[in-house]
């Protein structure tokens, strides 16, 4: 049955093919070589579409849900009665979370310096106002207000900078770097200050690892390494590219919003 010297019947259709393989191979590439080759092709095309169309989908998809959410909840500031719907300042931190919206689609490094190159000195000096007018109106508001919008704002604008680095597979390389490195010498200087601590200024606990730090601190620890805004050289790049972030995104605004800014 299986071929062989008593087998007559013939070899099974298994060894056919293989023959046909050995037979062919000097003639030109077999069929294996063929679909080996295929696989790798395909491999290849759907690594390449997932990393540059489908990771940068994502990510845009991913940074105006975040935006949304900053949204609301500078609504809900107002909502408290914090502030009032009808104070400029909430109109304008309204109306830059906007267009931030709409510019998350179109935003890169590549994007942002081609628009610093072309854009009219008047586009500038427009953003330029319209930002100390939001400082300025910002610092007339009391200390809790103020720091709550900083805060939505300062989170936009991260979001905008780790949506460019989250589209450039390069940029996503290098940043995720210096993060694990800066998470990595955090840890070595905590261990190294906690083995400095002695035995007598330890406190007498029963569970010393879990206890050893106060409930708070250990709360905060915990989402320090999670953040990359942490890293101070991301703090000092989200500062430097926010003014350009905002001037590109008052340009997707509507024209009424745009007449609400000028009047501002």
């Amino acid at each position: 049955m299986y071929g062989g010297a008593g087998n007559r019947g013939g070899s099974p259709q298994i060894f056919k093919w293989a023959r046909f393989f050995r037979t062919n191979e000097r003639k030109g590439p077999s069929m294996i070589m063929l679909i080996y080759f295929a696989f790798v092709v395909a491999s290849i095309v759907l690594t390449v579409y997932l990393v540059f169309v489908e990771l940068p989908n994502a990510a845009v998809d991913v940074a105006r849900n975040n935006l949304f959410a900053l949204r609301a909840n500078l609504f809900k500031v107002a909502q408290e009665g914090r502030i009032s719907f009808e104070s400029r300042t909430y109109q304008m931190h309204r109306e830059l979370l906007n267009g931030l919206i709409r510019y998350s689609h179109d935003i890169s490094f590549m994007h942002m310096r081609y628009s610093q190159l072309i854009t009219p000195r008047s586009s500038v000096e427009f953003a330029r106002t319209i930002r100390k007018r939001m400082e300025n109106d910002l610092h007339a508001q009391p200390a809790a207000i103020r720091k709550e919008l900083e805060k939505i704002i300062e989170a936009a604008h991260t979001q905008m900078v780790m949506l460019m680095v989250n589209r450039s597979i390069f940029s996503t390389l290098w940043v995720r770097g210096r993060w694990v490195a800066y998470v990595l010498a955090t840890m070595c200087v905590r261990c190294a200050e906690s083995f400095r601590v002695t035995k007598a200024e330890r406190p007498q606990i029963t569970s010393p690892r879990r206890q050893s730090r106060p409930k708070n601190d250990e709360a905060s620890l915990k989402n320090e390494p999670v953040a990359v805004e942490l890293v101070p050289s991301f703090k000092r790049a989200r500062a430097k590219m926010s003014s350009s972030i905002d001037r590109n995104a008052w340009g997707y605004l509507h024209a009424g919003s745009q007449d609400l800014l000028a009047a501002a």
